[in-house]
């Protein structure tokens, strides 16, 4: 199946909204965590990731997406935010990127379009996300991989506010803390449990860099998630397989079940 015609950034220019430069802690934050997305790509890939092709679901204001096209051949960046992607492209150095204003839960490109699809906590951000899978393996070509990292939803600190269990609560109950705790607005993200993400990658080899990660931070540039020699670093399989649902993040390779 052929996607329908990709809306350029020029043509989708009426929508436009205001956007918020990012500062520069965030963007030291997003270099490394695009240069972590790079090590572990590196490290599964039998092929030099600059001969493959790389579409970024939430590439923003392309802070990660600048990084992304120095290592690969192409990088194709998706986001649902038309200013973002206008600012990301106005201050781009490379050439080598296609930007395309798109919904996760519907990709305006073809079907086998990348060789590696990079989906780093973006689940979180759709309301549908069987659909949102069902386009990962759509676009994914089958001897390609995907990069996908997954929030927790029972981590002690939530990752968006900083407060403790604040994901664990029914949305209701959770805005109300926000509400308390002095924040405005609702509380957007959809963060599914382990066991249902188990379910939404059923159709994947689901090939596990969490361990491997957290036992070699340095490699990984992930020192700010994990000290080398650390707690985590020194646990045996068996014992970190108790503290797994509730690590802040996990980090898995997705390849398409033949």
């Amino acid at each position: 199946m052929q996607a329908t015609a990709t809306p350029t950034i020029e043509q989708k220019s009426k929508f436009k909204a205001p956007v918020r430069v990012p500062v520069y802690p965030e963007i030291l934050t997003g270099e490394r965590e695009a240069r972590r997305i790079v090590a572990v790509c590196r490290h599964y890939s039998a092929l030099p990731l600059e001969k493959l092709t790389a579409l970024q679901l939430g590439a923003s204001t392309g802070i990660m997406t600048e990084v992304f096209a120095r290592h690969f051949k192409k990088v194709i960046a998706v986001d649902k935010d038309i200013s973002s992607l206008q600012l990301s492209k106005k201050i781009s150095r490379h050439l080598n990127i296609e930007y395309i204003c798109a919904e996760g839960t519907n990709l305006t490109v073809d079907d086998n379009a990348a060789d590696v699809l990079i989906c780093d906590r973006y689940l979180e951000q759709t309301r549908d996300h069987r659909v949102m899978m069902n386009e990962i393996y759509r676009v994914l070509k089958y001897e390609g991989f995907c990069y996908f990292g997954a929030t927790s939803k029972y981590t002690v600190i939530e990752r968006n506010y900083f407060l403790p269990f604040l994901s664990w609560l029914p949305k209701a109950a959770a805005e109300l803390y926000l509400k308390l705790a002095g924040h405005k607005g609702a509380y957007d993200p959809e963060i599914p449990s382990l066991g249902k993400l188990n379910k939404l990658t059923s159709d994947f080899w689901r090939h596990d860099y969490t361990r491997i990660i957290r036992r070699n931070p340095a490699e990984f540039f992930s020192e700010d998630i994990a000290k080398p020699g650390g707690f985590f670093a020194g646990l045996t399989l068996r014992f970190f397989k108790h503290f797994y649902p509730f690590l802040p993040t996990w980090v898995w390779v997705l390849t398409k079940r033949k």
